[in-house]
């Protein structure tokens, strides 16, 4: 591959390494407008029936007040409680339970308070409820936020089924297009006993185009939204108003491939409260600035031909946007704020490994960035295809990449990190590259989450970095089968790993302080076929307690638990004749909850429940050549509480 594929063009080297004007602009503006599409017209909509909820309570108190189940029709296991406050003071509050009835099982019970202002009429939100499939009925109590006083107390049970899953759809007739299901309901299986060491808060994660859905920590599924109304795979929930937000990759075309310009804001009752369709493609992770604006970092990008500068430069996915959403319960216009351009910050003419689908558009694959909290005003960004890099953000001059030394331009030598040990002292030399590239660097790596080092040191950063491990070379030609090296690692002897990395910028090295997937706990390595190892998505991050979540969001494998490639030799090495394949593929997301030392807390996966068949999807006899990328995979897992400490109705 050639810069000029790229749309390289003369002049340009002398803006590398964050050197150029292009590398921090003023933002581009508006970035988006309301969604105005009739087929998505959820925002008027929900807006009535909110204020029809508030309308029939107003002259109801609180130990009579209406109970509306999923009054929005998009999250089944939740309900308002409505009621006209007169219970005192301005800053009067209430607490909600809920709790398992009738049943001598270990369940959660949920428990959260809600303002409750004398003189408003309140909405209730009635979070947690158990599922029917559970058999449990959920008994909700509102009392005082002390507990002295209940107010009113209810038995409910959901009456509504989880969506089908794959296997239903076909045997419904009423699945995918091309003849069979891909978007179902997953097979839930919690395999570890509840463990008290957990980290707080619900296990939250969704599927690209199915479902978001929150498990408590004995796997009982106590929140989801439905996919025909709330979008779900990139998803964050704000600690400015409590609300989410999450991409669709309607109205979007860059390149012939949709790549997310719907930007959908709802709340945890599943009311859509915002609905934009944006400018450009915003494919990947948001980050919420903690700086009391509330603004999001996105990963985003130019349409074709539209980056200002020399030449025509076709690219995508290598922008980073400081986006103001301010206008969250009035129609507003997103503003973006400040842009990062990543083609004249990176070396844009280095060949990418892994490469997506054989994009030679798709150079960087920016898939997360980050403000630092520490003082030491950087953003930090994944670059599936390059590595990781720092950059000032002031100035978007380039600070350090955390990456392979092969392939640079030589202007780029001074930010790559030298390798060290626990005491600081270089690992490897000249004749290591390979070894280094197996056991220290990231490749094809999604998401990366800041750890605030304690105590802080200027010029040291901490942080975890999802290292896929796609090929774990640059040398993806070898054969791995006949090369003493081993370089190119098929998937079935690979592994995936969460790697909590510190920085070094004042020494310019790069230590693992930390981590997990390589043969821990049966994941990853030829030890374990592979298992667990994920081409694409996924994440993992260090926890408020010290634990570490770590979610391997795309495992592909066949029916004898043989680690698959989505796409043989463009994600991974694959042997043109695979003995270990047999034609099957099932995707599952296995999530794992362990201590700092290692210990397992806790093991849950998500995963289509039928296999489909390279041919054929299983009792049909239509072909799928993409019937491996087509099952349950998951880019983020998040550990949050239920109710947000700041909800908005």
């Amino acid at each position: 591959m050639t810069g000029e594929s790229r749309g390289k063009s003369t002049g340009v080297a002398a803006n590398k390494g964050g050197r150029g004007s292009g590398a921090r602009r003023q933002g581009r503006g508006t970035a988006g407008l309301p969604n105005t599409d009739p087929n998505y017209g959820f925002v008027s909509a929900h807006t009535d029936i909110t204020n029809g909820l508030k309308a029939d309570a107003a002259a109801t108190l609180i130990n009579a007040g209406i109970y509306t189940a999923d009054p929005y029709d998009c999250a089944p296991l939740t309900g308002y409680y409505a009621f006209l406050s007169v219970l005192g003071t301005n800053t009067d509050v209430i607490s909600v339970k809920v709790e398992a009835v009738g049943t001598t099982d270990a369940t959660e019970t949920i428990q959260y308070d809600v303002p409750a202002p004398h003189g408003e009429t309140i909405l209730c939100p009635i979070l947690g409820l158990f599922p029917k499939e559970s058999g449990y009925t959920s008994r909700v109590t509102i009392a005082s936020q002390d507990g002295s006083e209940v107010y009113n107390t209810q038995d409910i049970d959901v009456a509504s089924d989880f969506p089908n899953t794959d296997s239903e759809n076909d045997a419904a007739g009423a699945g995918h297009p091309e003849g069979y299901s891909t978007l179902g309901w997953p097979a839930i299986n919690q395999t570890t006993q509840a463990s008290d060491s957990l980290s707080p808060g619900l296990l939250f994660t969704s599927s690209y185009l199915k479902y978001n859905i929150a498990v408590d920590k004995y796997g009982v599924v106590r929140w989801y939204t439905k996919k025909e109304t709330i979008p779900a795979w990139n998803f964050l929930r704000r600690e400015k108003n409590g609300n989410f937000l999450v991409t669709d990759e309607a109205f979007a075309e860059v390149g012939g491939s949709p790549q997310s310009k719907r930007i959908v804001e709802f709340n945890m009752m599943g009311r859509v409260l915002n609905d934009w369709v944006m400018n450009n493609q915003h494919h990947h992770a948001f980050y919420e600035m903690m700086d009391g604006t509330g603004h999001i970092i996105s990963c985003s990008g130019y349409e074709p031909g539209e980056r200002p500068g020399p030449g025509s430069k076709t690219s995508e996915e290598d922008v980073i946007s400081r986006i103001n959403f301010e206008g969250f319960t009035e129609p507003g216009f997103p503003v973006e704020e400040e842009l990062w351009d990543l083609w004249y910050i990176a070396d844009n003419e280095r060949d990418p490994v892994p490469t997506f689908f054989g994009d030679e558009n798709d150079w960087m694959h920016l898939n997360q960035a980050y403000v630092t909290t520490d003082g030491s005003n950087m953003i930090v960004f994944s670059g599936r295809h390059q590595g990781v890099f720092g950059i000032d953000y002031a100035t978007g001059e380039l600070k350090f990449i955390l990456a392979t030394h092969e392939g640079w331009a030589p202007e780029f030598s001074p930010f790559l990190l030298t390798p060290v040990d626990e005491f600081d002292q270089p690992i490897y030399g000249p004749d290591d590259v390979e070894r280094a590239n197996q056991e220290f660097w990231p490749w094809g790596q999604h998401n990366c989450e800041e750890v605030v080092p304690q105590p802080t040191e200027d010029g040291v950063i901490e942080f975890t970095v999802f290292d896929d491990g796609n090929y774990r070379t640059r040398q993806t030609g070898v054969d791995p089968e006949t090369s003493n090296g081993q370089i190119g690692i098929p998937p079935r002897k690979n592994f995936s790993r969460l790697v909590h990395y510190r920085v070094d910028m004042n020494a310019m090295t790069a230590k693992i302080v930390w981590e997990y997937g390589n043969d821990d706990n049966g994941m990853g390595g030829e030890a374990n076929g592979g298992r667990g190892y994920s081409t694409f998505v996924s994440s993992g991050k260090r926890l408020s307690n010290g634990n570490y979540l770590i979610n391997f969001g795309a495992w592909a494998h066949d029916r004898s638990g043989n680690t698959l490639s989505i796409i043989d030799n463009d994600s991974d090495y694959t042997p043109d004749s695979n003995p270990y394949d047999d034609g099957s593929s099932k995707m599952t997301q296995t999530i794992h909850e362990v201590d700092s030392s290692k210990n397992l807390l806790r093991e849950i996966t998500f995963e289509d429940d039928t296999f489909k068949t390279e041919g054929s999807a299983e009792g049909t006899s239509v072909p799928d050549p993409g019937y491996r990328l087509n099952g349950w995979s998951s880019f983020r897992a998040y550990k949050m509480d239920l109710m947000p400490a700041n909800f908005q109705a």
